[in-house]
């Protein structure tokens, strides 16, 4: 994401690193030469999990859904 001249990042999400039995999930950013460099890495462990596991695949999703969301805040630099 190329950041435009006279602006500047103010705020950036935290670099993200979950694996569990369900999967690995990794949300990394970066900033270089005027862009923000975002990574991110989704798997999904191909397997049957019985229903006791279900709040914690709930969970492993919303923490996925809740990352995807984070803001890049930028302010114009003086």
């Amino acid at each position: 994401i190329k950041v435009p001249v006279g602006f500047a990042i103010e705020s950036m999400p935290e670099n993200i690193d979950i694996k569990n039995q369900f999967g690995y999930y990794l949300i990394s950013y970066s900033f270089a030469n005027n862009s923000i460099i975002m990574i991110r890495k989704y798997s999904r462990f191909s397997k049957v999990y019985p229903h006791s596991d279900y709040n914690d695949l709930v969970k492993f999703y919303d923490e996925i859904y809740k990352e995807d969301r984070n803001k890049i805040v930028l302010m114009k630099a003086f």
